[in-house]
C-alpha cells in the first residue's frame, strides 16, 4: 500500500502534465490555424492578382492537419494509456532496485 501522499502527489503530477499536454497540442492548432490561414490569403491573392494558375494551399492543410491529428492522437488522447504504462514502469524499475539493494545489503552482512 502505498502513502497516502504519495498518491495524492503521483494524482497532481498527472494533472500537471496532462494540462501541459493540452496546452502543447492547443498551440500546435493554433500554429496550425494561422499558419494555413495565412498560406491560403498568400496563395488566392497570388492567384487572383498575379494570375497564378495554381491553388496549392490545400497541400499544407491536409499534410499538416494530418501530423495535428497524430499529435492529437499521441498527446492527448493516448494521454492515460500512456501515463498508466509509464507509472507501471517505473514502479518495476523501482522495485527491481529496491530488491538488488535487498540482495547486496544480506551478503555484505554475512
Amino acid at each position: 500500500m502505498e502513502n497516502p501522499i504519495t498518491e495524492e502527489y503521483q494524482g497532481v503530477r498527472k494533472e500537471v502534465a496532462k494540462r501541459r499536454a493540452y496546452r502543447i497540442f492547443y498551440s500546435h492548432m493554433a500554429a496550425y490555424i494561422i499558419g494555413n490561414v495565412f498560406l491560403g490569403v498568400w496563395n488566392i491573392l497570388t492567384y487572383f492578382i498575379k494570375d497564378d494558375t495554381t491553388l496549392w494551399f490545400f497541400v499544407p492543410l491536409i499534410f499538416w492537419g494530418i501530423g495535428l491529428l497524430i499529435h492529437y492522437i499521441q498527446g492527448v488522447a493516448l494521454f492515460n494509456d500512456w501515463w498508466d504504462n509509464d507509472a507501471r514502469e517505473t514502479r518495476e524499475r523501482l522495485t527491481e532496485m529496491h530488491g538488488a539493494k535487498k540482495a547486496v545489503t544480506a551478503k555484505t552482512d554475512e
